[in-house]
């Protein structure tokens, strides 16, 4: 089994520790469908690369844990070249110049992650799950990417809507093994600052604590009402990574594109 004594993430180490390695370079687990790590089972202290399925944005995701950061940066060595969203850890400070040498970057945001593991559930209101039924009211451009996550059984969306409007909605998608993300909450414009983004990651919140699963939240840097809502919920900061878009330039020869 792997060692629980690395330098990454806890996240990236508590699920890394449930698995047997073997000397395959990459690693298929059953527990993230769809997911694949890369690492080197000789050298697996000095970094992971993750990669996730492609996204309802059209990108896949790729995330690094806190290693050695020019052996981070060889990983990508293995993957396709093309478009990603590219995680990049702050406490790992040398890594994004090691990826530049690599990866054409056309945009990076700062990213900060809360969670909390405290069971007391919190005030929802009228927030609840969404049904099949209910995702058809949503604005087009929220409920196509809705559809995709539903569907995945990877994902719920939970919402409000009164007299058949939408007002607001917000997801959460398994990351890996118990940790889920709740992201993407977005509140009708006109019905701003009555507490609905708030019942609605109030009920995100709820569903995962009381099925003993770990909520992540997270947002932006600059956004500072999303940020004051994870504290008012009772979240806790975690860590923080830089989020960007950008083109793989190359990859090793051998490697499919």
């Amino acid at each position: 089994m792997i060692s629980r004594h690395m330098t990454m993430s806890k996240e990236m180490n508590a699920f890394l520790s449930l698995f047997p390695i073997t000397n395959m370079m990459v690693l298929c687990l059953n527990k993230s469908p769809g997911k694949r790590f890369y690492a080197d089972d000789k050298a697996l202290e000095k970094g992971v690369l993750g990669v996730s399925p492609r996204m309802p944005n059209g990108l896949t995701g790729a995330s690094f844990s806190y290693g050695d950061p020019e052996f981070e940066a060889g990983l990508v060595d293995h993957i396709p070249p093309g478009n990603y969203l590219w995680e990049i850890p702050n406490a790992n400070p040398g890594l994004r110049e090691a990826l530049e040498k690599r990866i054409s970057f056309s945009s990076m945001s700062m990213y900060v992650t809360y969670s909390r593991v405290r069971k007391e559930p919190v005030a929802a209101g009228p927030a609840r799950e969404l049904t099949a039924d209910d995702i058809t009211v949503l604005p087009a451009e929220r409920f196509v990417s809705a559809q995709i996550l539903a569907a995945s059984g990877e994902s719920k969306v939970f919402g409000i809507i009164e007299d058949g409007q939408w007002v607001a909605d917000a997801w959460i998608t398994r990351m890996f093994d118990r940790y889920w993300s709740i992201c993407d909450l977005f509140v009708k414009p006109d019905r701003r600052g009555c507490g609905f983004g708030k019942a609605v990651t109030g009920a995100c919140l709820n569903y995962l604590l009381q099925a003993e699963q770990i909520p992540v939240y997270e947002s932006d840097s600059r956004d500072k009402p999303a940020l004051k809502l994870a504290e008012k919920l009772g979240m806790r900061y975690e860590t923080s990574r830089m989020v960007g878009e950008g083109t793989l330039l190359r990859a090793r020869k051998g490697v499919p594109a």
